[in-house]
């Protein structure tokens, strides 16, 4: 696997951290942010940093593995309405590497939403990103031309804000999902949205 960090004018340069940690999730209300990275070690330490416009970066905080496998962190600095870009570094060695740019965008009048999937047509993984006006029960199930569902990402109570999850395009008995299309279902108490996905390997 090969990775190239690309800067916020375009700009290849840089170094990033493709095997410790990535990102497992990213949620953002109106007040805060809450960012979920996995890590591949038992321990890790991380600093986390934030951007505006992705050039310029500043530390906010030093966060440690949970035991869990994930290094969590919740920013509640934001201004809702605006747009922030994250990432980590972590030392190896003598040099700060970091994760790739996660960004934000932080809502302000919430409506709802299901945008993704990101990449398409998607190889190994994809992105999608959710938004729900209000707290409630909310469902994120993908189901196959057939109509049967072959994968659940969210089953439960989700609070208003915006939430990012990421699908390894395994199936419910967690083989790897065969090429094709596919649909992401997003259904929420008496609305359902649905977004086409193509999976190519």
């Amino acid at each position: 696997m090969y990775a190239q960090n690309v800067n916020a004018d375009g700009t290849l340069g840089g170094t990033i951290v493709a095997t410790t940690l990535a990102l497992a999730s990213a949620e953002a209300h109106a007040d805060r942010v809450t960012l979920r990275w996995y890590s591949a070690r038992e321990r890790v330490n991380a600093t986390v940093y934030r951007s505006n416009d992705g050039t310029i970066w500043s530390r906010l905080a030093t966060v440690a593995s949970d035991g869990s496998g994930y290094v969590v962190y919740e920013d509640r600095g934001v201004v809702a309405g605006e747009r922030y870009a994250y990432r980590l570094g972590v030392f190896e060695g003598p040099a700060e590497s970091f994760t790739a740019t996660t960004w934000v965008e932080v809502p302000s009048e919430l409506a709802l939403a299901l945008e993704g999937p990101w990449p398409q047509p998607a190889g190994e993984d994809l992105v999608l990103r959710i938004t729900t006006p209000t707290a409630g029960r909310v469902r994120l199930r993908f189901h196959d031309l057939q109509g049967r569902t072959i994968a659940t990402l969210i089953d439960g109570a989700l609070e208003a804000g915006q939430h990012t999850r990421h699908w390894r395009l395994r199936d419910v008995a967690g083989g790897d999902l065969a090429g094709g299309v596919y649909f992401a279902r997003l259904e929420l108490p008496g609305r359902i949205l649905t977004r086409r996905v193509v999976v190519a390997h």
